[in-house]
């Protein structure tokens, strides 16, 4: 059964703050997928995504008394600051064209203002899914919350994993987590594709393998002979204490 999705208080002020310039604001990613696994997180986290530039919603932030402040302008990304505990990160709805392998950042960027075309971007089916803030309306393109329901990691499309190496250790990180196993193409690319992952720099990739190891169900699904089948492949990355 799926947990019905509130967040804050104060995203929905932002939420109706968007609404008077005609502007729909959108929820998604890990926010999204842990409210629908009824996942409570130590740090609150939320990405929103919206068509207003970034000087729009710095004037709407400003209005609310909140911190707010320009991450990457090419990107059209930026935070906005609760408090120590809580934290939003804006993007403004985008596309994205990869040119070559092994790149974190896109070649080319492109603001839209349809969410399926913003969509084409992310990662992971579970991390794909659109929630309306002001009317509940959930946007699941890629059949993300059926894989939420039959505990499965699977790629958004094949070209997923074949630009950003990060994406191959965030889909393992996420089976550490959440105790799920990845789609056999998801996984099969991932390992086809896992060279990229040489092309992170060291703090990037000590941030990712990090994340792996903290995962709650690390050790416990390490020993689980489906999860060992799929680690094999990344056992030269992955040290197992």
């Amino acid at each position: 059964m799926q947990k019905q999705i509130r967040f804050e208080d104060i995203i929905y002020e932002l939420a109706r703050q968007f609404e008077e310039k005609n502007a729909v604001l959108w929820a998604v990613g890990g926010a999204v997928r842990d409210k629908i696994l009824g996942i409570i997180p130590k740090h609150n986290d939320i990405d929103l995504v919206s068509t207003l530039q970034l000087e729009e919603v710095e004037l709407i932030a400003k209005n609310l008394k909140l911190d707010f402040k320009i991450k990457n302008k090419k990107l059209g990304t930026a935070s906005i600051n609760i408090n120590e505990k809580f934290s939003i990160d804006y993007a403004m709805l985008r596309k994205e064209i990869y040119l070559t392998e092994g790149v974190h950042n896109p070649s080319v960027v492109e603001f839209t203002d349809n969410v399926f075309e913003d969509s084409t971007r992310r990662d992971f089916t579970i991390n794909s899914i659109y929630f309306n803030i002001l009317n509940s309306e959930i946007v699941d393109f890629y059949g993300g919350v059926e894989d939420l329901n039959t505990k499965r990691i699977r790629a958004v499309s094949n070209d997923t994993l074949r630009f950003d190496g990060a994406r191959i250790l965030r889909m393992i990180a996420l089976c550490t987590r959440l105790g799920f196993s990845a789609e056999k193409t998801t996984l099969r690319n991932a390992k086809k594709y896992k060279k990229n992952i040489n092309e992170l720099s060291s703090e990037r990739l000590n941030k990712e393998i990090a994340n792996i190891k903290k995962g709650k169900d690390f050790y416990s699904n390490f020993i689980n002979h489906n999860f060992k089948n799929q680690l094999e492949g990344f056992k030269d990355i992955i040290v197992i204490e």
